[in-house]
Formats: structure tokens, sequence, C-alpha cells
């Protein structure tokens, strides 16, 4: 009977062993799970930038599209709208969380700790500033805690702050110490390059300070957080791209390009990018009808833009597509141009190569490649935040106000100048001139002539005006934000469409006939008895939005 017994036990022992996966992976390390979260951050900044765009004047529906009634139009925003802003934010989160708790246990992961707690505070200021109040301190612990409360916007902005401190402490600590594991080809933003991780953080933090800078809740954190910066070469001064290696035989390709243009062999057009067309308010920072500057147009835009009665400008400028922006306010163009001898309805304004669909070839501008690097932050905001830093007596770079003004701008030419996948200017073309070129046909308005800005609030307008212009439709988000935060560029409460990009259609009882914020996804009011209710999306402001 015990030898039965026994030969039953470890039968039983065996029959359970033998049904354990040893192939099932349960953990990974923080080597692997790092250029994923990275990867997922790419998308996740088209996904901002898109709503953004719609907001603040940079894109609206196209002629014969019937937006007429979509919450782009009416901007009355429910708990059912721009979800994926929100859940998509925080499944990235979930990703560098990971690499976080992981590295707890294995100190010489220090390295994908510390760059991950700086993308977390990147990631988490979008969402802040979109939806304000969020779970912080409890959030990102799975099954541990399903239900998390929520923290005050202010408090995650400092701890974001106080986050990236201690990352950059770590950082150079272990910069160059061999015991640690490196980032190597892991890092698909920094190829490994620890002292660029350091600046970018240092980026982020300035970003945070400029924003939160007149917030009472934070203004003497913000203080002495300014003061912590080092004296030198604390930012990094170049576009922020990630590139996990698109490639153009397989879905894996550029976010910017499969959003706005379409799939890897062209086979679908993207229905997104022939309903979608600049706005006559934003034409106008191009068209002469606020400013002129056909060089940045011709490098962004499709088509020749000219205005009503105006004889089209023989400069390499081509006209956009007959379109509506504010519902009932018609741009008005030339007829469309014709790609291979014939008419190219499919292809998005703001694609400016040769060929169509699965010819289409790799082009300066916005929709650059299917190989390009996605943008993440560009060197022209850095220069716009760094004048208006000088411009409030805090020279961070050893530059004036007036010199960083300059160099966005340059910046700006140089961003749009580069060709392709190659991150590089196009031979022959030069973005300093071309922006000192652009000073030159804007003499006496003080919007590109700095000098002439009489006080402190022109210049800020200037700087802030200047920082919309670099960040038109490739970081709407943060043009959204800083519009909410400063009022420029200026866009007054008319029906007049180059004047104001406030919706005809708008439910806001603002003033200026804009909302100030999105509304939690439904599933969190539902599922998360902390969720903040009784929100307007019209009169509960961020708490940075001075406006």
């Amino acid at each position: 009977m015990v030898a039965a017994l026994l030969s039953f036990t470890s039968c039983k022992k065996d029959y359970f062993e033998i049904n354990k996966n040893p192939n099932l992976a349960i953990a990974a390390p923080p080597k692997l799970v790092f250029p994923e979260a990275l990867r997922s951050t790419a998308p996740l900044m088209v996904t901002y930038q898109d709503y953004g765009s719609w907001v603040v004047g940079y894109q609206s529906g196209a002629q014969g599209v019937s937006f007429s009634g979509t919450v782009g139009y009416t901007q009355q925003y429910t708990h059912a709208d721009y979800n994926t802003l929100f859940n998509n934010a925080f499944n990235n989160l979930k990703n560098y969380q990971y690499v976080i708790n992981a590295a707890k246990s294995n100190p010489k992961d220090v390295l994908f700790s510390s760059t991950s707690r700086i993308m977390k505070s990147f990631i988490y200021q979008m969402l802040v500033d979109q939806y304000g109040d969020v779970p912080y301190t409890d959030a990102l612990q799975g099954s541990n805690l399903i239900i998390p409360t929520y923290d005050k916007a202010p408090d995650i902005y400092k701890s974001c702050i106080t986050e990236i401190n201690e990352s950059i402490a770590l950082l150079l600590k272990n910069q160059t110490n061999t015991d640690v594991n490196p980032l190597s080809t892991a890092d698909i933003m920094f190829e490994g390059d620890i002292s660029k991780w350091i600046k970018f953080a240092n980026n982020i933090k300035l970003r945070l300070l400029i924003r939160a800078k007149d917030s009472p809740e934070l203004k003497d954190f913000v203080t002495a957080e300014f003061a912590k910066f080092p004296t030198t070469d604390a930012f990094l001064l170049e576009d922020v791209l990630i590139n996990p290696g698109y490639s153009s035989a397989s879905d894996n390709i550029n976010p910017t390009w499969s959003t706005y243009y379409g799939t890897f062999n062209g086979s679908a057009m993207a229905g997104i990018s022939s309903q979608r067309v600049p706005t006559p308010f934003i034409l106008g920072f191009y068209n002469g009808a606020k400013l002129k500057d056909l060089r940045r147009g011709a490098l962004i835009y499709k088509n020749r833009i000219i205005k009503a009665g105006e004889v089209a400008d023989p400069a390499p400028l081509v006209n956009v597509r007959p379109a509506y922006s504010q519902l009932g306010w018609k741009i008005v163009v030339n007829t469309p141009q014709q790609i291979d001898g014939t008419l190219d309805k499919e292809a998005p304004a703001w694609y400016t190569g040769s060929g169509s669909k699965a010819t289409a070839t790799e082009a300066q501008g916005i929709i650059k490649s299917k190989l390009a690097g996605q943008p993440v932050m560009l060197e022209s905001e850095i220069y716009f935040l760094l004048a208006e830093a000088a411009l409030l007596g805090k020279n961070l770079n050893g530059l004036s106000d007036a010199d960083n003004f300059t160099k966005g701008i340059e910046a700006s030419f140089r961003y749009l100048s580069k060709f392709g996948s190659t991150n590089a200017v196009k031979s022959g073309e030069n973005p300093v001139t071309d922006a000192a070129t652009y000073k030159t046909n804007n003499a006496g308005n003080y919007l590109v002539d700095y000098s002439l800005a009489s006080s402190t609030e022109q210049k800020l307008e200037a700087i802030i005006t200047q920082k919309y212009i670099a960040l038109n439709f490739i970081h709407g988000h943060e043009a959204w934000s800083e519009f909410r935060r400063t009022g420029y560029p200026k866009s007054d409460a008319s029906t007049n469409p180059v004047t104001s990009f406030r919706s005809l259609e708008g439910f806001s009882s603002r003033a200026d006939g804009l909302p100030v914020r999105l509304l939690y996804p439904q599933t969190e009011m539902n599922l998360n008895s902390n969720a903040p209710v009784g929100l307007s999306p019209y009169n509960n402001r961020i708490f940075w939005d001075a406006n």
C-alpha cells in the first residue's frame, strides 16, 4: 500500500510538471522591453499630434467630406471622444514601468531604469496637459492595485521633475561605468549615447518648468529648479527621433507616413489623407495673409497656396486642393496638381514628393519617408523654450532671447529641409540663408524681426507664434498647450478663418469659442470610482492655463 501510494504521488507530480510550458516566457529583461517601449512612443506622438492639429488650426476637413456635426467641428467633447490619447499613453507607460520594476532586482540595469523614468515623465506631461489630474502615485501596478487614485496635476508635474533630476544624477554616476549593462542597440533613439539622454532630460524639464512657471502651486518650486541647470552644454540641440529600423517591405513603417499617406506597399491609401487639408488660419503664415514664407510653405504643402484675387506667385509653392476649414469657409486655390498625368486626389496636402501610392518617393517637409525617424522633440522647440527662459532673465545656454529666437527659426527650416530617411539637409540647400531671407521678406514685422518687438509681451508673442509655425502638423498637441498657456498665436473670436481658428460649429461658451481640455474615457468613469466627475471641456482648465 505504501509503495502504491508513493507511486500514485509520483505520477501526480509528473502529470503537473509535463503540463508546464518551458517556452512560455513570463518575464523579459529590460533590454528586450525598452526598445518596444520606445517604439510604441512613436505612434503615440502621432495620435497626440493629430488631435492637437484639429483644435489648434493646423488641419480641417476637405471640401465634399462630411465632417459637419462631428466632434472635430463641434468640439463638444464627451467621455467617448479621443480615448486613445489616455489609453495608449497608459499602455506605453506600462512598458516603461516594467523596465523600472525589473531593474530594481538588478542594479546593473540602472541605465535602462533611468532612461525609462525620463520617458515616463515625458509621457505623463502629455497626459496632464490634456486631462489635468490623472493616476500617478498608485498607477501602473497592474492587478496589485486596479483602482488607482488620481493625483493633482501640479503634483504630477513636480514629481516628473524630481524623477528627471534623480535619473540625470544616476546617468551621470554610471555614464562611464563598465560594470552596468549598456543600452547599446536597445536604445532606438540615441543609440546608447548617455550624454544625449542627460541633455534630453533637461529639455523635458525645461518644457515642464516653462509651462508651469506662472502657476501659483509651483511658482517657488519652479524658481528653485531653474537654478539647478548646468551652466554650460545642458540641452540637446538637435531633432530627437525614434527609429526602430522602419522597413519599406513591411507594415513596420514610419507612423506619420502610415497615418497620413498609406500602407507600406501603397495598396490602400489611408482615407484620412484625402479628407484633411490645412486651414486658412495656418496658410496665412505662409501665403502673405499674415506672414510671407514661401520656402517653408513649399517644403510642407503639396500645392500652391494663393489668396482670393491674387495672381499665383512664381515661387515653388503649389496650391492645396479646394477645401473648407471652419465650416463654410473655402480656401481659394488654383486647380489640383497632376502627378504622372493624372489628377492626384489621394495624396495628402502635406506630402511634397513625386509619384503616387506604391511609387511615392522620399521627400522633404513633414511626410518624409516610410523609413524616416519619428520626431519626438524638435530642435526648434528647444531654442524657443530657451528664448522664453532668457526673456524671463534666465540665460541657460549663453545666448540671448533674440539669438535663441533666430536659432529656433533656423532649426525649423533645417528640419523641413531634411530629406527622406537621411536626417540630413538636402544637398545644396542652406536653412540659415532661408531663415535670413524669411526675415527680409517680412521686414517691419516683429513676429519675424525680433528686434522690432517693443515690449516683453510682443517678444513672447513672437516666440510662441514662431514655435506654432515650427510645430505645424508635427506636434499639434504642443502647439495647443502653448496656445492655452499664452494665448498665442492670436486667434480672435470672429468668423474670419484667416484670423481665427475657432470652429463655426463649436459649442464652447468661452469668448474665444474654444475648448480647454479633454474628458476621461468612459471606461475610466465606469471602472475607477476615483475618476473626477462633473468636469466641463470648456470651463475646467489645466492648472497652467491662464487663458
